[in-house]
Parts: structure tokens; C-alpha cells; sequence
């Protein structure tokens, strides 16, 4: 495939063998900080870098995958937010004081925060070329996700590649990301033609690959400036909800 130039770098195909030996050992250059018992220092791991809503943005100027920190608990409010500049978080800043901080907070980074991408230009390059940039353990401890996506990436557009993307991200969700408990989808900008609400649409039926969710949502707004939807499609919208939902999270 090929890449632009300002694309993120992928991993490399191999990696090296870490030297450092697991074990208490090797936490011993962390002074005072490793008497502390390991639950007290999950718990400063999940304070500092845990518990937030981060967004998953391209930075071209730096080919790579940055995050933003709205320091925020739930993801709804970014909407009001999304077009206004927000600086690169130094969230991950902790992760980078040494070898031995990032064996054991990386994690936290992935199970204890909510992840989104939010579209800019209707691209849909924020998730796409966040994949490669995570290792496969990382990607596969993930366990929430909150998706905001104009409504056209699901259904059939011109000369665009917007459905395939949407299908093959839904299938990396259901074998790559184990991990995953919660998900939540926004699509923006629907109306009755740009996004049938149709259990045998391609669209839903490659959500149907997903499995293991303990909570699931799906919620559809109009496009910008139509204060809500129509009646029917609202309620059509409701039902398609608690259909997926149905099929989708794991009862007990």
C-alpha cells in the first residue's frame, strides 16, 4: 500500500527482544516510587494517564498519531467542542520517564480510557492509520471505544473507499481488539438516503462480526442545521438500536 509522506510510521515488522528482565529487578532505578505496593502505583498510573476520554488525531507535520485530552469522563460533550483547536496532550508524557514506568502504566493507557477519532473533511484517516502505529497486545487490550463518524461512511458514495473502511475497521474490532467491552457509534449528518436503516444493510451486518460487548449504543443525528430528525426515522433509528444491541452485548 502505498503512503504518503506525512503519513504515521507503521511498527517495523520485527522487534527486538527487550533486555530488561521482568521481575521485581528490574524496577529497582525507580527510587522511592517502588516501595510503594503496586496497587497504590496502579492507582497514580490511572490518575495520571487513565480514566479520560482521548482523541485519536493524525499529526502530519510530525507523521505520527497524536492524542488530545479534553479532560473529559464522557465523550458526548466533544461534539460542541470538535472544531475548536486544542492542543497535542502531554498525557503520555509519564509512559516515556523510563523503561520500567512504561512495563507496567502502558496498559492502563488502553483498558482504563475511552478512544475516539472525530472527523475532519469527512476523512477517515484517524483510525485507519492509528492501527499500525499499536502493538498488537496494546490494540488487543483496548476495551472502550466511541466512534463519531459522518453517516455517509456507511453506505454507498461515489468514487469513494468510505464503506470499505468502515467494514474493515469492524472487522479488526471483532479479531484484533479482544479486549473490547465498550463501544459506542455516532453517525452524523443521516437522513433516509445516505443511511438506510436496515438490518440487511452491509453496514449493520458487519457490526454483527463484534462480540463480547458489555454495553452498546448507537445513536444517529441529523445533518448540521436540521434541529432533529423525522419522526419515523427517529423511532426506526431507536429500534435499530435495540436490535444491535441485542445482538452485540453478552448477556451475564
Amino acid at each position: 500500500m502505498n503512503r504518503n509522506d506525512t503519513d504515521p510510521k507503521p511498527l517495523p515488522r520485527r522487534r527486538r527482544t527487550l533486555s530488561t528482565p521482568t521481575g521485581e529487578a528490574q524496577f529497582k532505578n525507580m527510587g522511592m516510587f517502588n516501595r510503594l505496593p503496586y496497587e497504590l502505583r496502579y492507582m497514580i498510573y490511572v490518575a495520571a494517564i487513565g480514566n479520560r476520554v482521548l482523541q485519536i488525531i493524525h499529526v502530519p507535520s510530525q507523521k505520527r498519531i497524536g492524542h488530545v485530552d479534553y479532560h473529559l469522563t464522557d465523550p458526548k460533550p466533544i461534539l460542541t467542542v470538535r472544531t475548536k483547536p486544542y492542543p497535542l496532550t502531554g498525557k503520555t508524557s509519564l509512559l516515556k520517564t523510563c523503561r520500567q514506568i512504561y512495563v507496567e502504566a502502558a496498559r492502563v493507557l488502553y483498558t482504563t480510557n475511552t478512544l475516539t477519532g472525530l472527523y475532519y473533511a469527512h476523512h477517515w484517516t484517524q483510525y485507519t492509520q492509528f492501527l499500525p502505529t499499536v502493538r498488537t497486545e496494546r490494540l488487543a487490550s483496548i476495551m472502550s471505544l466511541y466512534i463519531v463518524s459522518p453517516a455517509y461512511i456507511t453506505g454507498p458514495m461515489s468514487q469513494s473507499s468510505a464503506p470499505n473502511h468502515w467494514c474493515s475497521f469492524c472487522d479488526v474490532m471483532a479479531t484484533e481488539m479482544p479486549g473490547l467491552r465498550h463501544l459506542e457509534i455516532l453517525l452524523d449528518g443521516a437522513d433516509g438516503a445516505n443511511l438506510p436503516l436496515n438490518p440487511e444493510e452491509q453496514w449493520v451486518k458487519a457490526l454483527l462480526v463484534i462480540n463480547g460487548l458489555q454495553t452498546f449504543k448507537l445513536d444517529i443525528e441529523p445533518h448540521f442545521g436540521v434541529p432533529t430528525l423525522r419522526p419515523e426515522y427517529r423511532d426506526r433509528a431507536q429500534w435499530l438500536n435495540r436490535h444491535l444491541e441485542e445482538k452485540l452485548v453478552t448477556q451475564g
